[in-house]
């Protein structure tokens, strides 16, 4: 999405200097990887966990984005974190072979993600998602999928990176 629940835009990071910008102020911003929109096409868009936790609702009426404790909830359901990777990975699009079976049919793309200072990582190789809930003022939680196995880690992580964001109907 491109704007907020309530119609307010969410802010388009273009560079590098934009991005670290916003995360160093904790402004709600999202980005494409390698800041070419050609990217969005491919993985979608990266957003920092300041538009996560905007009060205007990132995601639409009647979804949200998971907890922390939801992402957990996922994993332990699809037999833990040494498999649940790849049932949670899309069927293409990963490299070197590393596509996912997506038994849950969620599609997770590997997108790679963005630091907070605007260096990117990792597209086509690892799939990064928010999760809902923060750890303290600089971290939240997240899970990564990787191209070379079949597990989720789950990490805490700066607020300002970059991340694909997956929501859940209420």
């Amino acid at each position: 999405v491109e704007q907020f629940r309530n119609g307010a835009p969410v802010f388009y990071d273009r560079t590098n200097e934009e991005w670290s910008k916003a995360g160093k102020y904790k402004q709600p911003a999202y980005c494409y990887y390698d800041n070419n929109p050609v990217y969005g096409i491919l993985y979608g868009k990266l957003y920092n966990w300041y538009a996560v936790d905007d009060a205007r609702g990132l995601s639409p009426k009647g979804w949200h984005i998971p907890t922390d404790d939801e992402w957990s909830k996922l994993t332990i359901y699809l037999g833990g974190e040494e498999v649940a990777g790849s049932k949670i990975k899309s069927k293409q699009g990963w490299s070197e072979s590393g596509n996912g079976i997506n038994s849950s049919e969620l599609s997770i793309l590997p997108g790679g993600y963005d630091y907070y200072m605007g260096n990117f990582k990792y597209a086509g190789l690892y799939g990064s998602s928010w999760s809902s809930t923060p750890l303290d003022s600089l971290y939240a939680w997240g899970r990564i999928v990787y191209y070379f196995s079949d597990y989720i880690s789950r990490n805490n992580f700066n607020k300002g990176y970059g991340f694909s964001v997956r929501c859940i109907r209420d």
